[in-house]
This record gives structure tokens, sequence and C-alpha cells, in this order.
């Protein structure tokens, strides 16, 4: 089975907007707003869990909230325990799946033990698996209450899978250079330095060009050599190289300031 033209392209006019630089919480919230209109459904959602002993819902991002506060504390165990789970380790990878995959009297079992949460989320759902281990699981789902989902839904989230495993692997490395970029703004690290030249100042000292920089902050090239000037300038040093390693320090926390001694030559 093939997709449409249509469908097609929409789904490639979409991947470039996965790939937008996003703090994990920004990313998975912009993700199911963006999925949502690919697929025909009621809702779609991303959903973290950690497993174990102590299983829990870690995070969550609905594109259209309909979860009460009391299913969204038994949303660990059930994860834990959905025919999903099961079937991903029978099969022995992790692929899109609907209920309808599942063995009858699987299903029924879950169905009678969770009623209540699929009076919430509906009978109909299409399950894109993004990691699953034994230590916990990330997955987005679509919910429909009365349609069906199609073999053309399920090649979508086929095409999707990889896209999103990199695109959320981006978000987690992105949100640790956010942590660092914020502990460089503290006082006496760069603190002359304007909020949008701290975050252009952060990626020189992680080895970026001004083309990559642009790319990552959403902007031009043209501004960012400007504010390449700029940081220089403030930090009192003559040259983009010597700039990188002690804005690279800096961030390390190897020294209080990236701003050499007065008399001291660079």
């Amino acid at each position: 089975m093939r997709l449409s033209p249509a469908i097609y392209d929409r789904v490639m006019q979409l991947l470039p907007k996965l790939y937008v630089c996003r703090t994990v919480p920004d990313f998975l919230d912009q993700t199911v707003r963006l999925l949502k209109p690919l697929v025909v459904c009621d809702g779609c959602g991303w959903f973290i869990y950690a497993f174990g002993k102590e299983p829990k819902l870690v995070t969550f991002s609905e594109s259209d909230p309909c979860l009460s506060p009391d299913i969204i504390s038994k949303l660990g165990l059930i994860a834990q325990s959905h025919p999903f789970v099961q079937r991903w380790a029978v099969i022995g990878k992790p692929v899109p799946l609907m209920l309808s995959d599942c063995p009858q009297r699987v299903f029924g079992r879950f169905y009678d033990e969770y009623r209540d949460f699929f009076v919430c989320t509906g009978k109909n759902n299409l399950t894109v698996p993004v990691a699953v281990s034994e230590a916990g699981a990330s997955a987005l789902t679509f919910r429909s209450y009365s349609r069906p989902f199609t073999e053309e839904d399920r090649l979508i989230a086929t095409l999707l899978r990889p896209h999103l495993q990199q695109a959320f692997a981006n978000a987690e490395v992105f949100s640790k250079a956010t942590e660092s970029l914020t502990a460089f703004r503290m006082p006496g690290v760069g603190d002359e330095l304007t909020e949008r030249e701290s975050e252009v100042a952060f990626w020189i000292g992680q080895g970026k060009t001004n083309w990559e920089i642009a790319a990552i902050l959403g902007t031009a090239p043209r501004t960012i050599e400007k504010h390449v000037e700029n940081v220089l300038k403030k930090l009192r040093v003559e040259n983009r190289t010597t700039a990188a390693v002690q804005l690279a320090r800096a961030v390390a926390g190897s020294g209080p300031s990236v701003r050499p001694t007065d008399g001291q030559k660079t």
C-alpha cells in the first residue's frame, strides 16, 4: 500500500516543523498539535511512562485534553499492562499498533478492567511507539470515538516514527543546552550581553558556525553575524576562536567570568 500523493505531500511538509529546536515540553505540546490534522481523529497525545515496581506517568501532552485526574493517576499502571506493550514484546520490535491487532481475548480482558479509561479515550486508537524498553515507554497516540483507524493511517504512523524518534532526541539535547544556557546567563558570566547575544555566545562556545546558529535560533545568518560582532566586542576578545574557548570554559563552569581581566591580552 502507498500513500496518496496528497497525503505524502502533507507528511513531507510537516517533517521540517518537527525538527525545529525546542525544549522537550515545548516539543511535546507542538507535536501533538501538528500531527492531529494529519490523521483524522478526535485527539492526539504524547505520553512518557516509567515502568518497574512503581510504574507512573512521567509527563504527557494532549492536543485536546480529555483525561480526568483519576485516569491520569492510573495511567502508569494501565501502560505497563497494556496489550500493546505485550504485543511489542512478542513481535520483537515496536511498530504502530491498533487495538484490532491484539487478540480479542486479550483486549477484552484489558477493556473490562479499564473500562473507565476507554470511556474517556475511545475504543479506537493508533499508537506510535517512539521508545519502548523494560524501563519505560514513550508513545504518541491518536484516538477516535467513532471512526476506526485505517491501514493508511498506520502507514502514516510508520513513516513518522523514525522522525519522531530523532526529533525527540534533538529536543532532549536542546533541553540540556538550554539548562546550560541558563547557567551561562548567571551574573558574572557574560552579564553585559543581551538575551539574544547570550544565546549566540552560548552556541559560539559549542563550536557552531553562523549558519548553524541561524538555523537553531530561526533567524538570518546576517543577523547572527552582527550579534557575533557585538559578543566579541563586549567580551573584549579579538577573534571568534578565543571567544569560543572562553565561552566553552564558562559554560563548563571552569571560571567565574569569560571576560579577560584589565590589561590581559587575548
